[in-house]
């Protein structure tokens, strides 16, 4: 009796160590999964928040996004009525933000890291002071010989939408010579040709818009790109004498 229930029990040891062994061997070892390969670098959004020493909004500030890399490329917008900064469509690299307002000292974010899909966020507090002495520069492109560079300009509204209508100026600093203007299309684009290596102030504005200002910008040579995004004036805001005006006469040289 005593050797039959030994031997039932070294028989059901048996059984569970064949059972396991063959678990073991039936499990396949799970292959190593590969590590995903790297996205190609897309556009991004740009957001930020401008407020005064006070924690107040500051409204209607001109917010200038530099690329340190080339091309040269320069996003523009103005802060909104609750001191925020939007644009969309910021090509992938590292950016200098300097936030410019009446009455209140440059405010200056740099290296600021820019890749879609996701928002690069950068809050600005001003201090008061003078804006006098804000001087940006693009980065330095030796361009082809002969090669005359060009400005090209993307305008969106508030919504995203292609704005029509928008008068860019540049007014040569330093120098004796005309400014160069030219006027957005129906798509929101246009064209400057013959700008180039100097100093210079530029100007975006549209009646009804809020109007964006750099008032020194240095163009280190090579074609630039300029997106913008413009908002519509808030509500019982003063309307500038410049948008009381007639257009200037666009003419082709």
């Amino acid at each position: 009796m005593v050797l039959r229930s030994a031997l039932s029990a070294l028989t059901l040891v048996l059984g569970l160590s064949a059972a396991l062994a063959a678990a073991e061997t039936a499990a396949p070892t799970p292959a190593p999964v590969p590590a995903p390969a790297a996205a190609p670098a897309t556009d991004g959004r740009l957001r930020g928040e401008v407020r005064s020493a006070g924690l107040r909004p500051v409204v209607g500030a001109t917010a200038v996004a530099v690329r340190a890399e080339a091309p040269p490329v320069l996003a523009l917008t103005a802060t909104d009525t609750a001191g925020f900064i939007a644009v969309d469509g910021v090509p992938a690299g590292t950016w200098d933000l300097t936030v410019l307002a009446p009455g209140f000292a440059p405010g200056t974010v740099p290296r600021i890291a820019v890749g879609g899909p996701f928002r690069s966020v950068a809050d600005i507090t001003l201090k008061p002071g003078e804006r006098a002495g804000a001087k940006l520069d693009l980065p330095r492109v030796d361009a082809p010989a002969g090669a005359g560079p060009a400005l090209v300009l993307r305008v969106v509204g508030d919504g995203g939408d292609p704005l029509p209508g928008v008068r860019l100026r540049l007014e040569p600093l330093g120098r004796r010579a005309d400014p160069l203007v030219a006027e957005t299309s129906s798509t929101g684009e246009a064209r400057l040709d013959g700008g180039g290596a100097g100093r210079w102030r530029v100007t975006l504005s549209r009646a009804g818009w809020t109007r964006v200002v750099v008032p020194d910008l240095g163009w280190n040579g090579g074609d630039l790109t300029v997106l913008a995004r413009l908002l519509p004036l808030p509500e019982n805001s003063p309307v500038p004498l410049e948008d009381l005006l007639p257009p200037p006469r666009l003419v082709t040289p």
